[in-house]
């Protein structure tokens, strides 16, 4: 039942205008909404518990049937405005996670409404939405808060939002005011830049260093040039940042890409958060760093991060390879692989070395995790997940130090070790 007071039929337009017809689309997708749900008590308590859900989704209903939606403008621009708030706290202005779903990751958000509302927690929700969805979906989440189409398409909410389309994509506005924040990146120490779980986050960088080093420790990134040449997603980089575009000084600095001064960034959240590290570096520090790193065999595995240093040994019966990562920053940690001439020697090596912990699903080969602090509960904590691939063992490790205890997510060290299992 929707009572309807008798003031709604002042509305602009009156009871024929695009404002009463959405506002009655959107009370009527809330009895909708009930019925997916599977019942009344989880109605009533998804509805007070994730209004991001149940009132965000309504009004992306409404906006996709009704084509000027004066209400629908006005969420958008409060979506568009906020790339920091967490989704989950939204309300109405979620509307800009569902509209979205299908520009972004190729999802109608009209298939995915039943599952989400029948799901059992605003986590499994968003799981729901986004199951199907492709890279794009996180990978251009955060540009769009740009709110530019002069940048290209990831950089701006744009298309069709439903499928077969609907109207919603009419309802969008810019946001009242630019979200985006001024971050300068001088010569100096790496800064870390970050988006928690389900926000967003949005930066136009001001790059004085003649070389800039960006590090994607895990998550989901978008770098870009202000003058376009050069845009990187989910990619750790090294580029030339001088106006000019030119980096003399060693053969390694002259073959950088040429960046320009300034950049946009924007970092995606999702469900795991994302942490990028940036850092301006000299000429002549670049150079002599270039010259203290040996080439290994370590370019060709998952960075977790700047390299400090590559080793390569070998031992009788087996190589042994280690790739360490960091520098005075935070996380710090390695790679591990030793090679044995088959795969029972690789096999015994595992056995004597009593490596043990938690198994990880998901793997075709053996897969161990441990995570240990030392001192017990300290705040110095690592965590190891090793793998065993025929003839190789491989680890990763990775430690969290004062003042930041920053590990990445177990999913995000899983993704790393699928990616070093993958390198044969």
């Amino acid at each position: 039942m929707i009572t309807i007071n008798p003031s709604a039929h002042q509305y602009p337009g009156g009871d024929s205008g695009s404002y009463f017809k959405a506002v009655m689309i959107h009370e009527v997708f809330h009895c909708f909404e009930a019925q997916l749900a599977g019942s009344t008590g989880r109605y009533n308590s998804g509805a007070r518990a994730e209004s991001w859900l149940y009132e965000g989704a309504a009004d992306w209903v409404a906006s996709d049937i009704v084509a000027d939606d004066p209400e629908a403008r006005v969420r958008w621009q409060i979506y568009l405005g906020s790339p920091g708030k967490s989704l989950f706290s939204r309300s109405y202005d979620a509307i800009g996670f569902f509209g979205h779903l299908y520009p972004g990751g190729g999802v109608s958000p009209w298939n995915v409404l039943p599952a989400m509302l029948r799901a059992s927690s605003s986590a499994a929700a968003y799981d729901a939405a986004t199951a199907g969805a492709s890279a794009g979906f996180l990978n251009s989440e955060a540009s769009v808060f740009f709110a530019n189409s002069a940048l290209g398409s990831a950089w701006y909410q744009h298309g069709a939002q439903g499928a077969p389309a609907g109207t919603a994509a009419q309802n969008v506005a810019l946001p009242a005011r630019s979200p985006v924040q001024q971050a300068a990146v001088p010569a100096g120490p790496w800064t870390s830049y970050t988006a928690a779980p389900y926000t967003d986050e949005v930066f136009t960088l001001g790059l004085s260093a003649p070389v800039t080093q960006f590090s994607l420790v895990y998550g989901h990134a978008r770098l870009r040039a202000v003058h376009g040449a050069v845009e990187a997603v989910n990619q750790s980089l090294t580029v030339c940042t001088t106006a000019s575009g030119r980096c003399p000084g060693c053969p390694a600095a002259s073959k950088l890409p040429a960046f320009g001064n300034a950049g946009d960034l924007a970092l995606t959240g999702g469900p795991d958060g994302t942490l990028l590290r940036i850092r301006g570096i000299s000429l002549k520090d670049f150079c002599a760093q270039s010259a203290a790193v040996p080439p290994a065999a370590c370019d060709k595995l998952p960075a977790l991060g700047p390299q400090l240093t590559a080793q390569f040994t070998t031992f009788p019966g087996f190589t042994y390879l280690f790739c360490q990562y960091g520098d005075h920053g935070l996380p710090d940690g390695f790679i591990i692989v030793e090679t044995y001439p088959t795969a029972a020697a690789a096999q015994a090596a595992w056995t004597k070395g009593g490596i043990n912990g938690e198994a990880q699903p998901g793997f075709t080969v053996p897969v161990l995790m441990g995570l240990s602090c030392d001192p017990p509960g300290s705040d110095f904590c690592s965590r190891h997940e090793f793998a065993l691939k025929g003839s190789r063992i491989d680890e990763i490790a990775l430690i969290g130090t004062p003042p930041l205890i920053l590990l990445p997510s177990l999913a995000q060290t899983n993704i790393w070790m699928h990616q070093l299992l993958a390198v044969t």
